[in-house]
């Protein structure tokens, strides 16, 4: 059985929707079990219903105006830490504000097995809404091994963007953790991208880089 734990927080920021479907995102949609995955819902629509409300109560004789770095665009946070593999499909949500229906749209993650607690690096490919992304994984002692990462442009008509980047502390083990995802963009045409030895930088000499593809 699937299951999940949630913690549900209020934050702020900006985020696209359209008419009634409401955008939910997530910056961690490379999970494994165990980890921490925050989702973002749009909850600007609320500016709109509260504006409405003031001005249909205020008095003819007064004019209105907003600062929007008082009210900005909202974002309803909530955290999901998924205990077992495989694929997961978060949303959609259905719900009702002052008689208007509202729904959000789905995220697909497919969640890898819980990394295990010794030193080492780790790669792999994930698509997640139509991109292909490299992710680099990484536990580590800081004082011995520095942090891999991949060139921006590895290789003629191949743009790596590093997407999304998570650190965390020492483990019980006094291990650190880093991962980042690459956004892999090929524009040459007919000639796949295959990551090698010189496209990163503090490459471990005896890892061995599995055989991934782009596209």
């Amino acid at each position: 059985m699937k299951t999940f734990t949630i913690s549900v927080l209020l934050c702020f920021h900006l985020l696209s929707f359209a008419a009634d479907t409401l955008k939910l995102s997530t910056t961690k949609f490379y999970p494994r079990v165990g980890d921490d995955v925050q989702f973002h819902l749009s909850t600007a629509f609320l500016d709109t219903m509260i504006k409405d409300e003031i001005t249909n109560s205020l008095p003819a004789s007064s004019t209105f105006t907003t600062d929007k770095i008082i009210l900005p665009a909202h974002f309803y946070t909530f955290r999901l830490t998924f205990s077992d593999t495989g694929k997961h499909v978060i949303g959609p949500f259905h719900f009702t504000v002052n008689g208007k229906a509202y729904i959000t749209d789905s995220v697909v993650l497919y969640v890898q097995k819980k990394l295990p607690d010794t030193a080492g690096l780790w790669m792999r490919t994930v698509t997640f809404n139509g991109k292909n992304y490299l992710i680099i994984e990484q536990l580590y002692d800081e004082n011995n091994s520095p942090v891999v990462e991949a060139k921006e442009y590895p290789a003629p008509g191949v743009y790596l963007k590093n997407v999304s980047s998570n650190y965390s502390g020492r483990n019980s083990s006094g291990l650190n953790y880093h991962s980042v995802a690459y956004e892999v963009s090929v524009s040459r045409q007919n000639s796949p991208f295959l990551p090698m030895r010189n496209h990163f930088t503090n490459l471990p000499g005896n890892f061995q880089i599995p055989r991934l593809q782009f596209p």
